[in-house]
């Protein structure tokens, strides 16, 4: 299985006619309004992953997607996919909904799919909107 694309943003949706909708794509930043002296509040997430299969990948296989700060695991979510057509991407829209970021900082997301580890470029950073009345002084 090949990763061909991997966007962060705040919601998938899909269309009647299998088209996927993104709501608010981030870029390598999320930035929440409130005070960066106390834990950042949840955060909505949702992810559009789009794969290629590959001769030798099996049909059905397991999936694990995790969300981690640091060394501490933020989300798991575990599941199957089912490769249909060899000849079309796999395209998976995850609406995870809320996650609780422990700070603010970086954030970093791996994939499982069987064996093998996809650990995407793609992390986000994780700051305030609100200046820090500290870094004035």
């Amino acid at each position: 299985m090949k990763l061909l694309d991997f966007i962060v943003c705040d919601e998938v949706r899909v269309e009647n006619t299998g088209k996927h909708f993104l709501v608010g794509v981030y870029s390598n930043e999320l930035i929440v309004a409130a005070p960066p002296n106390l834990p950042p509040p949840p955060i909505r997430m949702s992810f559009f992953i789009r794969l290629k299969a590959e001769e030798r990948d099996p049909i059905k296989q397991s999936l694990d997607f995790s969300i981690w700060q640091g060394s501490e695991k933020l989300f798991d979510l575990q599941g199957q996919v089912e490769i249909k057509n060899r000849d079309a991407f796999v395209n998976l829209g995850l609406n995870i909904g809320l996650v609780q970021v422990k700070r603010y900082g970086d954030i970093r997301f791996e994939m499982k799919y069987g064996d093998k580890v996809f650990a995407p470029e793609v992390g986000l950073t994780i700051r305030s909107l609100i200046p820090d009345a500290a870094s004035k002084n």
